[in-house]
């Protein structure tokens, strides 16, 4: 315990300053759930110790899905819509309970709340991931719709296939082939089964692969100050 209390990473656990005010709950669900300018809302657990990366993923949603459901709107209304975009999700959503604590479990437990009644309080799930065939079934199988980008590996494909009725799975064979920004889409988001081609944003994502051997041979614009990170790496913890 005098080890978890002595490391930073774990001190927005611990830090009990701002959670402690009887107004935090309300103030916390308003930044994530707000109806302001910001319509997209961006949680980033990145540096979240992955031991705690499942639970506190669930207990986020958990309290997304607890103000869902006790809003409670006039005969005339309906609760405000919101989804949650889950991005490398089978992470915290995986097939394979057999080595997850319990703790981890119970967290699992919302999501798949969520995609079996979720739609009834105003609340769906946008399932992100690149490997398919690691996500649990429960939830996979509660998509109406299937948004898929090149898929190789034959374990893969394979849960993507059993996704689609029979006339539908010779999809499944032409997801090898696609190119960088082709996808196809199936479900009740589209008349008939199609291949698009995605807009590039504007503002791409760091997530390209690095050039490696250009950057070995000219050393351009990279990052390699070990001093800095190994003082980076010291500052997690106190000892």
């Amino acid at each position: 315990m005098r080890t978890k209390l002595d490391d930073k990473k774990y001190a927005f656990i611990f830090n009990e300053v701002e959670t402690m005010e009887a107004d935090y709950l309300n103030q916390f669900a308003t930044r994530i759930m707000g109806r302001d300018n910001a319509r997209i809302k961006v949680i980033d657990l990145s540096e979240v110790p992955s031991d705690m990366l499942a639970v506190v993923i669930g207990i986020v949603t958990r309290i997304v899905y607890e103000i869902q459901f006790w809003t409670s709107p006039s005969k005339d209304e309906v609760r405000h819509p919101l989804v949650l975009v889950c991005d490398e999700a089978h992470i915290y959503m995986p097939n394979d309970m057999s080595k997850m604590k319990a703790v981890e479990k119970r967290s699992l437990e919302i999501f798949e709340k969520i995609a079996k009644e979720g739609r009834k309080y105003g609340i769906g799930l946008l399932i992100v991931s690149q490997r398919p065939a690691e996500l649990n079934t429960t939830i996979f199988s509660q998509c109406n719709n299937i948004v898929s980008l090149k898929v190789i590996n034959d374990r893969d494909k394979s849960a993507v296939a059993a996704m689609l009725t029979d006339s539908l799975v010779g999809i499944v064979e032409m997801l090898p082939n696609l190119d960088v920004g082709e996808c196809i889409v199936v479900g009740d988001a589209i008349m008939l089964p199609s291949k698009i081609i995605l807009d590039e944003p504007d503002e791409k994502p760091k997530s390209a692969t690095i050039d490696f051997w250009d950057r070995w041979y000219d050393g351009k614009q990279t990052a390699f100050d070990i001093e800095k990170a190994t003082l980076n790496l010291i500052k997690q913890s106190r000892g």
